[in-house]
């Protein structure tokens, strides 16, 4: 199954809402699945701003727009006196691009002590009133930090709607995706990818949409509110957890399923999710990797180490060296994003060690002989 990276126009003033747009564009940064093009990007160019931002909306697939009570740029030669934000609105709509619209409450004081061309203001409210009346929006900002979180959800509701409609199309996409996941967590490739996460949540939401229980989230793939199905999700893993031994596994495998659906807009929640499913069944060694490539992209270090380790040690425990020795690589990676140059040395080199003795044991295996030679 291809994967799709979306990529998100994200369109605001900045005199008012610099502050939103830093904190969703870091978020954004942390995921694979999500790539922001926002004016703090645009670099030097040859063309005009305006033919110029139009290319960019146009070539976007998703419109994320934030509007406030600041009017900003209302580019000259206009007869309808559009800002730049509406202008860029305007094209996304001509262009057919699915667009998220959060709209800054009335009570938001943010932007209203800004000058602006004699009538800005008044136009800025027609501009308000027609978005409230043409979309479903969001109107909560609160701080800078929880309307990314907001407008990561509602990419990932996007996201996971698109994958629905792909499932109810071709049926046979869910087995597809089972099958290939089931491979990638044998095979354990030493670097997790983009298609491999949309494989394994397309897997997640074809077992979730047969169990009565989270069936009613995935039923119309335009209205998914990945909220209440994590919040569902978390609820069963915790009941479980608590309900005995004979149970753990179950848990175990909700927190998964959680994880998954959290790896698509909030990489630190994912990797609290695997953790917990790592702690419950710590012999999967690829709950454990995954826990720690979420941590990595998460900054928490620490954590990621630990994660890595609890890996090494289940593949100990089982005699898998191939994967002992993918960890010792994995190890290094954390090691120097820690600084600590010489710990990773020492962890590369164990890797080649055991590489290049496991591809001297089996001559014939392709897998091994990869990891030498790399």
């Amino acid at each position: 199954m291809s994967t799709r990276v979306l990529t998100v126009f994200l369109s605001s003033t900045g005199r008012d809402l610099g502050p939103y747009r830093t904190a969703i564009r870091e978020r954004m940064r942390r995921l694979d699945h999500f790539r922001c093009d926002a004016m703090e990007t645009f670099g030097a160019r040859d063309a005009t701003a305006l033919d110029f931002c139009r290319e960019r909306v146009v070539a976007a697939e998703v419109f994320v727009g934030l509007i406030g009570h600041y009017r900003g740029w209302e580019p000259p030669g206009d007869n309808q006196q559009r800002s730049i934000t509406e202008m860029e609105y305007d094209w996304a709509t001509d262009a057919g691009k699915s667009r998220l619209m959060f709209v800054a409450p009335e009570t938001m004081a943010l932007g209203k002590d800004l000058d602006g061309e004699p009538g800005a203001d008044d136009r800025q409210t027609l501009f308000r009133r027609w978005v409230l009346s043409a979309h479903v929006v969001e109107q909560e900002f609160g701080t800078p930090d929880q309307l990314a979180a907001l407008v990561m959800a509602a990419l990932a509701n996007l996201h996971i709607g698109q994958l629905l409609k792909q499932m109810q199309r071709a049926p046979s996409v869910a087995a597809e995706a089972a099958a290939a996941t089931a491979a990638a967590t044998v095979a354990m490739p030493p670097k997790a990818e983009t298609s491999s996460a949309d494989q394994a949540l397309t897997s997640v939401l074809a077992e979730l949409a047969n169990d009565p229980e989270f069936a009613r989230f995935l039923g119309n793939p335009a209205a998914v509110d990945v909220t209440k199905l994590e919040a569902a999700l978390a609820a069963r893993a915790g009941q479980r957890r608590t309900a005995g031994a004979a149970q753990l596994k179950s848990a175990s495998a909700d927190y998964r399923k959680l994880g998954e659906v959290l790896r698509f807009h909030d990489v630190a929640g994912a990797a609290k999710a695997f953790w917990e499913a790592a702690r419950l069944d710590p012999d999967n060694i690829a709950t454990w990797t995954d826990a720690g490539d979420l941590a990595m992209s998460a900054g928490r270090l620490a954590d990621a180490r630990e994660a890595f380790e609890g890996a090494a040690r289940a593949a100990q425990r089982q005699g898998d060296g191939h994967r002992q020795a993918q960890i010792e690589c994995w190890l290094g990676d954390v090691e120097v994003r820690s600084g600590n140059l010489g710990q990773a040395l020492l962890r590369y080199q164990s890797y080649k060690a055991e590489a290049e003795r496991l591809a001297k044991s089996d001559p014939g295996n392709a897998g091994w002989q990869r990891d030498q030679s790399v």
